[in-house]
């Protein structure tokens, strides 16, 4: 079909990217610090880990041997694993995790993965409410989500969010922050969340952190998402089966790094909270 050959949501946040140029600022430049702090915890950089956990090509190896790659490096990292057992090996690596849930039509199962999360020493706990057009799933309501946040000791966070009235929803609702991302599988020709960044944040008013998931391939990608208002973005290891398995996936990050601080030394940037819009032009 030709609607398929057109691409989709990705292709268009490509493109966004890839208008944006960057303003060089070389006077009092200095060494920058790329360290990014989070619910009480320091990291090495804005760039995230995550791992679909239980998809068919993914062992359980796979996810202990990057949650120990994460920890090493001084990343944070994001599993979304159903396994009591296997979420309990992963804070035995001593990486921070965060825990993110499918949005089960039983809340009873929400309440019980927030508390298994906990008692694990997840970070924060959060939903994915793009995942809710499953036969066991449900879309949540603000009330919803308003009692899961009570319910968790730790932040919880809201996945899937790619509006300024559900990004708004979320922030009165007292999350402790929201994930822009579009699950191009689920809906093709979903919006870009770059191109709605600016509306969310907005929305949101920096009462919360807004991190996005999408199209990040590059340590400039990630200075133009943080420059742009993203508080930090994604890095998704899609398998252990890849070459080079976690160690040649961790080094690619630490390039991306590096790159990412090239880029915050070329425009006077000290530390990610100097990276902001002011740095971009828009062709």
């Amino acid at each position: 079909m030709e609607y398929e050959k057109q691409g989709g949501s990705g292709l268009y946040t490509r493109d966004y990217f890839d208008s944006l140029l960057v303003e060089t600022r070389y006077i009092d430049s200095r060494e920058p610090d790329t360290s990014f702090d989070i619910y009480g915890k320091k990291f090495t950089s804005p760039i995230m880990v995550s791992m679909p956990t239980d998809l068919e090509d993914v062992h359980k190896t796979d996810v202990i041997e990057t949650a120990r790659g994460a920890e090493k490096a001084g990343l944070l990292f994001w599993v979304d694993t159903e396994e009591k057992e296997k979420l309990s090996e992963i804070s035995d690596t001593g990486a921070a995790a965060i825990k993110i849930i499918r949005p089960y039509a039983d809340n009873r199962i929400v309440f019980s993965q927030i508390e298994q999360a906990q008692k694990c020493g997840a970070l924060a706990v959060g939903i994915d409410l793009s995942l809710g057009l499953g036969k066991e799933d449900a879309s949540k309501s603000m009330e919803e989500i308003r009692e899961f946040v009570s319910a968790a000791s730790v932040p919880f966070i809201v996945k899937g969010i790619l509006s300024q009235k559900d990004a708004y929803k979320c922030a009165v609702a007292g999350v402790g922050g929201i994930v822009m991302s579009a699950h191009e599988s689920l809906l093709r020709y979903t919006v870009s969340p770059f191109m709605a960044l600016p509306d969310v944040l907005k929305a949101v008013d920096a009462r919360i952190p807004v991190f996005v998931d999408c199209e990040i391939r590059s340590g400039l990608d990630v200075f133009k998402a943080l420059a742009s208002g993203a508080r930090a973005v994604f890095m998704k290891r899609a398998s252990a089966e890849s070459p080079g398995g976690a160690k040649v996936f961790f080094e690619y990050i630490s390039n991306m790094n590096k790159e990412l601080k090239s880029f915050m030394a070329q425009t006077g940037c000290h530390n990610l909270s100097h990276v902001d819009k002011t740095v971009l032009w828009q062709i």
